[in-house]
């Protein structure tokens, strides 16, 4: 075993930078990030939409507009939500994806992204329907049908386009749907991620948070809740609610969550 020959001096010095450096990277504005999931109706888009604001929201769905003109009227008005719309997507003549691609880099290049206090994508379902519409033209496949290597190209930019979000000085919100799928064996009932098979597990690996929102209803009333652990056929899980901080069944807002779990719910400076 070899001495060691750092001095404690040295040790110190080195202690501190990395010290030094966690923090800038972390900043001021202590962000997170969340996959919410769920299937269609239970309001996944307004529940991203109740984080800090000014909140970005790339939109691959026009229903994204109808629910956040019917919700947040004002904040929309306001500026405080800003929505960017690509959902005029053709399979045959894909223009959407590069569209978004092109000024997402621009985004990410000049901090634009960080101004904002949520980046939004939604939903992760559509949005990788036309980065898989773009591959496919590019590589001129016949019928649109992706051809086996164009998959792995795939994978690869999703999960890496993640990871370059969730370094930045913002909350990111991707949300989800999903299907109830019946195993052929078991019989039983399992809520999956509406994607391609690999990355319905590799895609919430990348997240601490994985939220998941159902509708109930109790005494004819229909209510809406987040789940953060898992139950039935949901699966659901929470690092910043460890310790008993987050209950298992949640009021389905963003700052509520922050303020449970000790984090700061301030809003960042209106853009407009």
């Amino acid at each position: 075993m070899e001495k060691i020959k750092i001095t404690a001096e040295e040790l110190k010095e080195r202690i501190g930078n990395i010290r030094d450096m966690y923090a800038e990277t972390r900043g001021d504005f202590k962000s997170f990030s969340a996959i919410v999931m769920g299937e269609s109706g239970v309001g996944k888009t307004k529940l991203a939409c109740s984080g800090r604001l000014p909140i970005l929201i790339d939109s691959f769905e026009a229903s994204t507009a109808v629910v956040i003109e019917q919700f947040y009227p004002e904040e929309l008005k306001r500026g405080d939500i800003i929505i960017r719309s690509f959902w005029d997507e053709n399979s045959k003549r894909p223009t959407e994806f590069k569209k978004w691609s092109d000024q997402f880099d621009r985004d990410m290049e000049d901090g634009f992204i960080d101004l904002f206090g949520t980046y939004v994508i939604d939903s992760m379902t559509t949005w990788i329907e036309t980065a898989s519409h773009y591959v496919s033209k590019v590589n001129d496949r016949p019928n649109n049908t992706l051809a086996i290597q164009d998959y792995p190209v795939i994978y690869d930019f999703v999960k890496d386009t993640i990871k370059r979000i969730t370094s930045r000085n913002c909350d990111f919100i991707l949300t989800a749907h999903l299907l109830l799928n019946q195993d052929e064996i078991t019989g039983k009932i399992q809520a999956e991620l509406k994607t391609y098979k690999q990355l319905k597990v590799d895609i919430p690996l990348l997240f601490t948070e994985k939220y998941v929102l159902q509708k109930v209803e109790r005494m004819k009333k229909v209510e809406y809740e987040l789940l953060t652990t898992s139950a039935g056929r949901y699966l659901a899980s929470t690092q910043l609610g460890a310790k008993g901080k987050l209950e298992d069944k949640e009021v389905p807002n963003l700052k509520h969550i922050l303020q449970k779990v000790g984090y700061s719910t301030k809003d960042k400076e209106s853009l407009i």
